[in-house]
Parts: structure tokens; sequence; C-alpha cells
């Protein structure tokens, strides 16, 4: 099984389960959950986030960028297997190997020490750019007339609803491909199975839940892990899903994997399904 892991996990005693069960089980890591990952500044932060992968390093898969997995063709490639980057992967166990010994080593806490520089930088980014939560908020509740948003609140959606938010979720996705010409754009088939659609499957999931519980607008910090909740959501349904705390990230992947499954989508598994969790559901 392999499982994308939310950084609020990276420490948990359920990764730890889930590692040592078996060496088929295997920690997924987007780009952004190790640049989160590397936000501590001091080398002992750095070591504790990492402390449970640290154990299993041959049991760690880094994937290339969000914009490698955006650019891939479905009906070209296999999605999960061309999303993960065997470098980096192979990286990981030698990064493992710094990081043990980066307290007695000042050469390599100091190059940590800028990759973590690098890393917030990248976050800070990635904060402008989500900055405006309330406007995508908003445009998002004009596609829903004032009795179809109450009739979400009260968690009554109807056919209407449905249609409507799966026609937007096309549309999200077709948007991307015009403002991205480079991208290969997939058969009508197989757009449900490219990453730009499962993303904003998942963006548009996450929009119900503000609609819902009556947010018209998002802290910019708050906007921004909404972002990464999103990505580690469609990640999830390539491989055997998300192990996260957050309720936002559980919600939108199980949802997605849901309705991608209903579509005819090609999905992965659910390790809860098989491995169990040691926590208590949210």
């Amino acid at each position: 099984m392999r499982v994308v892991i939310d950084t609020n996990c990276l420490q948990s005693d359920e990764l730890r389960a889930f590692l040592s069960a078996s060496s088929d089980h295997k920690a997924v890591l987007p780009d952004y959950v190790l640049m989160e990952a590397y936000k501590p500044s001091r080398l002992d932060g750095l070591q504790a986030a990492f402390s449970v992968l640290s154990q299993f390093p041959r049991q760690v898969i880094a994937l290339h960028g969000t914009a490698s997995a955006s650019a891939l063709d479905p009906g070209a490639v296999v999605m999960a297997e061309a999303m993960i980057s065997a470098e980096e992967t192979e990286a990981f166990q030698t990064f493992c190997e710094r990081l043990r010994v980066a307290g007695s080593n000042r050469s390599i806490a100091r190059a940590l020490e800028e990759r973590s520089i690098w890393a917030q930088e990248q976050m800070d980014r990635m904060l402008a750019s989500w900055s405006d939560s309330g406007a995508a908020i908003a445009e998002f509740s004009q596609r829903f007339t004032a009795q179809e948003l109450r009739a979400m609140r009260q968690g009554q959606p109807t056919a209407a609803i449905f249609e409507k938010f799966m026609e937007w979720v096309e549309l999200m996705a077709i948007h991307v491909f015009q403002q991205r010409p480079e991208i290969a754009r997939p058969s009508p088939e197989r757009l449900v199975d490219h990453f730009a659609y499962r993303n904003a499957l998942s963006l548009c999931v996450l929009m119900i839940s503000h609609l819902r519980d009556g947010r018209v607008s998002r802290k910019p910090a708050r906007a921004r892990n909404d972002a990464i909740d999103v990505l580690l959501a469609a990640y999830g349904t390539y491989f055997d899903g998300v192990m996260s705390e957050d309720a936002l990230t559980n919600e939108a992947f199980h949802v997605a994997r849901d309705l991608l499954g209903a579509a005819g989508a090609t999905i992965g598994g659910h390790y809860l399904e098989h491995f169990g969790s040691p926590r208590p559901p949210l």
C-alpha cells in the first residue's frame, strides 16, 4: 500500500504503525508536504519532523512537483507511477543520513538551514497566491441560487446542485488547459483521470464544505493550508488514500474518491479498508 502522508501525521503513531506493519507499506510525500516539513528553523525541530520517516527511509516515495503532475497525460502514462520521482526518492535515504549527523557536522547543518529557508520562501509564495480566498468562495457560491445554498447548509443537496457542481469542476479543469496550452488535453473519457480535474474536484468539495458551514472567507495562512489539503486529496485518489488528521482533507478525499469511482475513473485503494486506524475516526 502506498499512502499520501499529511504533514500533521509525519510524527504520528499511525504512520509508525503503518510503516512497521510491512515493508510493502510506503509513505508518499508530495512536494508541499516536504516543504512544510522543512519549516522548523532549528535542527532539532527538523529532526523531529522526520523522526518517524528516518527510521524507514526505504519506505518513502517522493513525488515530482505539482506542475509536473498537472502536465501528465492519463491517456499516455500510468498516473501514479509517472508522478514518482526516482531521483528524489533515492535521495531521501541520503537526506536521512545527513540529518542524523547534522548535529556534529556544521556544513551539513548549514545546508539544511538553507533548504529550510528555501522551503519557507516557496510556502510564502503559495500563501500570497491564495490570499484572496473570499473571492474564490464568492465566485463558487454564485453558481447556486439562494434556495440551493440554503439546501446545502441544511445538508439536503439536490440533483440540480450536483449537476451545477460537476459542471463547475469540468469548467475549472478546462480553464487550466486554456491557461497552460503546453499541457496535453486528455480525451473526454480520460478527463476524470487528469490531475487538473481531480484537483478541481477536490477544491469544489472543499468549497461546498465552506458554504455548508457558512464560511465566506479564510485567513491567508488557512487558505494556503486549504490549497494543500486539496492537493493531498487529489494525490490520494491515485494512491491508497491520505493519512491526515485534518477533517477537510479527509472529507475532500473521500467525497472526491466516491465521485470519481462513480464516474468510472481509475482510482487507488483505501488503506484503512485493509490496515485500519489506531486512532478514533474524525
